[in-house]
């Protein structure tokens, strides 16, 4: 049935109208944003269709935009919002994290990590460099990879770090595979960066895995 026949309180708009964004789920969410339905299913049940098809809100933002386009019902058009809706979100969370913000603790900068990360196809290793009060000196990516790894060298975290006279820092990096639970070279190679880090009193905060919508911290699972 079209949005258009269902009861005025029922229709995605006029309830986010009258009740504000966080009464609507997240289908209803992605109709107001879609506009309009497809081959005789309306916005909302396109909505769920799509949430159905990709597993969750943050992975459906994060799909490239040629696999959107292949997704029935959505064209070019649909595909650039969607893109653009990303977008907006990435640059909201970087304002958050100018150089000078304040990164105390680890969901302060997991949302953007998340962002930033999950929606590569390839592996990427990722530095926020920060003073002696936590506050943010510089975001690096330092590496990229391949679909299923990448080449980390210390040494080079190490001499950036220096260069800009950090004296701690947050890595993190994506896993392309979706599942985020550390690998033994995840943890070695933490190890030894932090112990490279160590010798010159530059700590090692936290490293963050970034797998579809999900960010694991190290330091909060007791694995650093």
């Amino acid at each position: 049935m079209s949005i258009a026949h269902w009861p005025p309180a029922e229709r995605p708009r006029e309830k986010m109208l009258a009740h504000g964004p966080n009464a609507l789920s997240d289908a209803e969410l992605l109709a107001i944003l879609l506009r309009t339905g497809s081959h005789g299913r309306n916005a909302v049940d396109l909505g769920r269709e799509l949430l159905a098809r990709s597993g969750s809100l943050g992975r459906l933002l994060a799909t490239p935009f040629e696999t959107l386009r292949q997704i029935p019902g959505l064209g070019q058009a649909k595909s650039l919002q969607f893109q653009a809706a990303l977008e907006v979100a990435r640059r909201m969370l970087r304002e958050g994290l100018q150089s000078g913000c304040m990164l105390d603790s680890p969901a302060r900068v997991r949302d953007y990590l998340r962002l930033t990360l999950q929606d590569t196809s390839r592996e990427r290793f990722v530095c926020l460099f920060l003073d002696a009060a936590h506050r943010l000196i510089g975001t690096r990516i330092m590496f990229e990879g391949t679909l299923t790894q990448t080449c980390v060298y210390p040494r080079e975290i190490v001499r950036a770090a220096l260069d800009l006279h950090a004296a701690a820092i947050i890595v993190a990096h994506n896993h392309p595979s979706g599942v985020p639970t550390p690998s033994a070279a995840d943890l070695a190679l933490t190890r030894q960066l932090g112990d490279a880090l160590a010798l010159l009193e530059i700590r090692l905060l936290d490293h963050f895995i970034v797998a579809g919508d999900t960010v694991y911290s190290l330091a909060e699972g007791g694995d650093m």
